[in-house]
Parts: structure tokens; C-alpha cells; sequence
């Protein structure tokens, strides 16, 4: 099995993607977000790219099945329902409900994980189970860190050396893991102690707890909180994984 990890979705060319499962993930806080509400029982999650995408796509739904979430520069979009805060999107809101989410950097990374065969998307909070489900498939793996306006965000790459981590205690057998996996799996067992502190030390976490936000951080990093594993498929992320991947 080859494994590879990408710090921003600039560094992943197509051909990087296509045929594997590739798994989305923007911790701080897109992802969270979406692992959160499915856990909570959202029906699925709708990425949008951008606002104007998002209004598209809230068209389509009926009246009153869905709520919108989103964000730009941190803050909830002016007459949206909810932002990306993770603990916005508890089960008396959400259960039930379709979500349009639209953020700055991660649901444009959900969107472009479907270049794959296999599309995912990981949080800390639900990393390995991810990692775990991931190997079963058998297909190589490709994980895309959603990286902050195009830039390293190391956050990302805590939560990619989870799955890498979970990918390779699963496997039966060698997995050809590039050398930014490995350092990812080395960064998160490093760290994985006290996930909290480690994201507070990144620039991301430092500018979100600067805006009030450092709930959501806390909350990011309780790893291995959930165990869904969400799918994205036909423009809609849901906990749809089946129990055995598929060959």
C-alpha cells in the first residue's frame, strides 16, 4: 500500500488523487465541524466552495430539511443558521437535517478529494477510526491537508499522522509510506499526549483562540471521540461507510 500526505491541496496535482482513497482534512475547523454534526445526526453535509454555491445548493433541498453553515475570516456568514464552530451543531439543531457548509479552506478540500475513487473526510476526533477503515479498502492512499490560504498548517498534519498512524497498525503487511507521512505519524505520536497544547502552539490555533474561539479547539482535539467515517459521495458527505470497504 503506498501512503502519502499532502500539506496543502496546492501540492496535490490530480494524478496524485485518482484511483485512491484520498481523506480530506482541515481540523481548525471544517472537518470537526462535519464529523461533529454527523455524529449528532445530521442526514449529510453538502460542501460548497463558496457562498454563491452554497445558496445553489440550498435550492435544491426541500424547504426546511436543512440548515446553512459557514464562515469567512472565522466569523458566521451574514443570515446563515450556524458557523463552523463544531459545538454549534448539536443534535437538537441538527439531527435530522441536511447542512449546507460553505468555509474558507475545507469544504473546497471535501470537494476536491472526489478526484479520487474514494473520497473522506478526518478529524482528530475521529482519525483513526478513519485510518482503520482506510487500510481495509485496499486502494493507496492519498490524505490532503487543507492547509490555511494556501499556506502549511500544522494542525493538518497532526491529524494526518493520526490516520497514518491508524493506516499502519491495521494493515497486514508493508505500507510504502512517503517521507511527509512518516514525519506526519512521528509529529502526532509526539504530540499525542496532549493534542491541546499542540494546537494551541500552531499559528491557526493561536488566531482562533485570539478570536474566542478556544472552545473549539479543546473540542478539536479530543481524539478518537467518534467513530463515524464519513463518505463523500454525489456532492454530499454522509456516515454512510458500510461495514466492509469496498474492493
Amino acid at each position: 500500500m503506498r501512503l502519502e500526505v499532502f500539506p496543502t491541496v496546492e501540492a496535490a496535482r490530480p494524478d496524485h488523487l485518482a484511483g485512491r482513497a484520498v481523506v480530506a482534512v482541515d481540523v481548525l475547523r471544517a472537518t470537526t465541524t462535519v464529523v461533529t454534526a454527523l455524529a449528532h445526526g445530521a442526514r449529510g453535509v453538502w460542501p460548497a466552495g463558496d457562498p454563491a454555491a452554497a445558496e445553489v445548493l440550498a435550492a435544491g433541498l426541500e424547504p426546511g430539511s436543512f440548515l446553512k453553515g459557514g464562515e469567512r475570516g472565522s466569523f458566521r456568514l451574514p443570515g446563515y443558521d450556524l458557523g463552523n464552530s463544531p459545538l454549534e451543531y448539536v443534535p437538537a439543531l441538527v439531527a435530522g437535517k441536511w447542512l449546507v457548509l460553505t468555509t474558507t479552506n475545507g469544504t473546497g478540500t471535501i470537494r476536491l478529494a472526489s478526484a479520487g475513487r474514494l473520497a473522506l473526510a478526518a478529524a482528530l476526533v475521529n482519525g483513526r477510526a478513519v485510518g482503520a477503515w482506510v487500510a481495509k479498502t485496499g486502494l493507496e492512499v492519498s490524505i490532503l491537508c487543507a492547509g490555511t490560504r494556501g499556506e502549511f498548517s500544522l494542525d493538518d498534519v497532526l491529524c494526518a499522522g493520526q490516520v497514518v498512524d491508524a493506516v499502519v497498525e491495521t494493515v497486514d503487511g508493508d505500507v510504502d509510506s512517503s517521507d511527509l507521512a512518516r514525519a506526519a505519524r512521528q509529529l502526532y505520536l509526539a504530540n499525542r499526549d496532549d493534542l491541546a497544547r499542540a494546537l494551541r502552539d500552531t499559528h491557526h490555533g493561536r488566531r482562533l483562540c485570539q478570536l474566542g474561539f478556544t472552545a473549539d479547539l479543546e473540542h478539536a482535539a479530543r481524539a478518537d471521540l467518534y467513530q463515524v467515517v464519513p463518505v463523500y459521495a454525489g456532492g454530499v458527505v454522509t456516515a454512510g461507510a458500510p461495514l466492509s470497504p469496498p474492493p
